[in-house]
C-alpha cells in the first residue's frame, strides 16, 4: 500500500478493517473529531503509544502505519529485540532499564567526599 500519509494509511487500514471512526477513536482513547482530523491529514499523530495502539487496533505494524521500516524486526537477532523494547518502554513509560552488568563501585576516599557534600551515593 503506498499512501502518501500516517492518516491516510491510518484511514485506509480502518476501512478495510471494516471499523468506523468512532470504534478505532474509541480504542485508542481519542475522539472521532480528532480520528477524522488525523485521517485528513490536519493533524498529526503525537503520540507513540498512541501511534502503537493505533497499529495494535488496526491489527499492522508499526512499519505499516508510519512508512517507515522498523530497525530491528522482534525475534530475528537473538535478544536485541528485547533490550529494545526495554529501551523503549524506559523512554516512554519511566520503566526502569534492567541491569546487564553490576553497578560502578565507588572508592571509599570519594564515597567519603560525596558523603560530605550531603549527596546520596548508591
Amino acid at each position: 500500500m503506498l499512501e502518501s500519509s500516517i492518516g491516510s494509511r491510518i484511514a485506509a487500514h480502518r476501512r478495510r478493517r471494516g471499523l468506523s471512526q468512532v470504534v478505532v477513536a474509541g480504542l485508542v482513547g481519542r475522539s472521532e473529531s480528532w480520528l477524522s482530523q488525523v485521517e485528513q491529514g490536519l493533524w498529526d499523530v503525537e503520540s507513540y503509544p498512541v501511534l502503537c495502539d493505533l497499529a495494535r487496533v488496526l491489527r499492522v505494524d508499526l512499519d505499516v502505519l508510519t512508512g517507515v521500516p522498523a530497525a530491528v524486526k522482534a525475534g530475528s537477532d537473538g535478544g536485541t529485540s528485547k533490550q529494545v523494547a526495554s529501551i523503549e518502554r524506559a523512554l516512554l513509560f519511566g520503566a526502569e532499564l534492567p541491569r546487564t552488568r553490576p553497578p560502578a563501585t565507588v572508592s571509599g576516599d570519594v564515597a567519603d567526599e560525596v558523603g560530605q557534600l550531603g549527596l546520596l551515593v548508591l
